[in-house]
């Protein structure tokens, strides 16, 4: 997935990369040594996740531990693309994410951002856009309402993100479409399925701890996935006044 981020934001030898929600590093790695990036930034909110992407990037990449809207808010660093690789969904919210990205690209008007994110697979927000409270959204449609509210309570994610398909944001007035494909067949149901097999493995290992953990975010999974509560997008976005 990371690749298809990458690609789809056009990222160049050479360019300077922010990538929100870093994980531990793998990204940043691949960035620095598939796309020849000479600077990589990572940010994450999780300290642990930080220490350990130090750690794989030894020294060739930056990696700060900060929120990634605040620290878009406040840094001084500046990059050609902003990228978030199956992060940006947690982030609260997107919208205002997105308002703030322009704030540290070199050339707002060339700079882009490019993510694999996850969104709601109905339109059910306000019509003026607004997010709709847990009694006019049960209105609208009494099962998304509470599967949302649901996946949004046990996944830590803001309700928000997920009640809009990602061709909204072309409603933000700054924002426009450089690249979008939904990619959700290729992402909830393979992925199920190899932590089904993993958690045989820990089984027979008599892991049963491992297996209970990955049995549990298998079928979580596959209840996103049989739902069809949401979409995964890969897409990239340019700004403009």
């Amino acid at each position: 997935m990371a690749l298809a981020v990458g690609d789809a934001a056009g990222i160049q030898r050479g360019s300077s990369v922010l990538d929100i929600g870093c994980g531990m590093g793998d990204s940043l790695l691949l960035w620095k040594r598939q796309y020849g990036c000479r600077e990589v930034i990572g940010v994450n909110i999780t300290e642990s996740e930080c220490t350990a992407a130090r750690q794989l990037v030894d020294g060739s990449c930056k990696v700060a531990h900060e929120d990634g809207i605040e620290y878009l808010k406040y840094t001084s660093d500046k990059v050609d693309v902003v990228v978030s690789v199956d992060a940006l969904y947690h982030v609260d919210t997107r919208r205002a994410f997105l308002q703030q990205v322009p704030i540290v690209l070199v050339d707002s008007s060339s700079g882009c951002f490019g993510a694999v994110d996850m969104f709601g697979s109905q339109d059910l927000m306000d019509i003026n856009g607004d997010v709709p409270g847990f009694w006019a959204l049960f209105r609208k449609s009494p099962t998304s309402c509470i599967l949302l509210h649901f996946l949004s309570l046990s996944a830590g994610i803001p309700i928000e993100n997920l009640l809009y398909r990602s061709n909204q944001l072309a409603n933000l007035k700054s924002v426009s479409f450089m690249n979008r494909q939904v990619v959700t067949e290729k992402v909830f149901l393979p992925f199920s399925s190899y932590m089904f097999k993993q958690a045989a493995v820990e089984w027979k290992a008599r892991k049963f701890y491992k297996f209970l953990y990955l049995s549990g975010a298998a079928s979580f999974m596959h209840f996103v996935s049989i739902t069809g509560l949401v979409e995964v997008v890969v897409y990239a976005v340019k700004f403009h006044n």
